[in-house]
């Protein structure tokens, strides 16, 4: 069983005497409703855990590569790298306009999707569906991705 029917037809491409399926792997009791109140939310918010490298990709690249272009734009649109195990090369990259945390409560990142503006998550590599994609759109909260 596999997250994604993606992985699915590419495990059989591999395999393919092997039966494998997608499932839907995300269920949630509740959902948030989205205030609209877009003059009460600012910044950007990229949710991930650090200790995995597609994150680590994701956070240079959307800090040195992508946000230098909307800055143009946007000056003052600040961003929030959250999430455990930021190692050195994400805490580099905090400044004025980058907060990056750590780890934070379950409190304190359902406040950050309360919020933040958009949620955003670059990521160039890896596979699945994210379960931060997932959370964002449980979280009410607009979000921008990569295929």
């Amino acid at each position: 069983l596999y997250p994604s029917q993606t992985e699915a037809d590419d495990v059989m491409t591999l395999e393919p005497e092997v039966d494998a399926r997608a499932i839907t792997p995300y269920a949630f009791a509740e959902f948030a409703q989205a205030d609209g109140e877009k003059s009460r939310r600012d910044g950007l918010l990229f949710v991930a855990g650090f200790a995995h490298t597609p994150n680590v990709d994701a956070a240079k690249w959307l800090v040195e590569e992508i946000m230098p272009l909307v800055w143009k734009r946007h000056p003052g649109l600040k961003v929030s790298l959250v999430g455990s195990n930021p190692n050195a090369d994400v805490r580099a990259l905090a400044s004025d306009m980058v907060e990056v945390t750590g780890y934070v409560s379950d409190e304190d990142l359902r406040r950050r999707y309360e919020s933040a503006l958009v949620a955003i998550v670059p990521l160039r590599f890896g596979a699945g569906i994210k379960s931060k994609v997932v959370e964002a759109m449980q979280m009410g909260l607009p979000l921008v991705t990569t295929h």
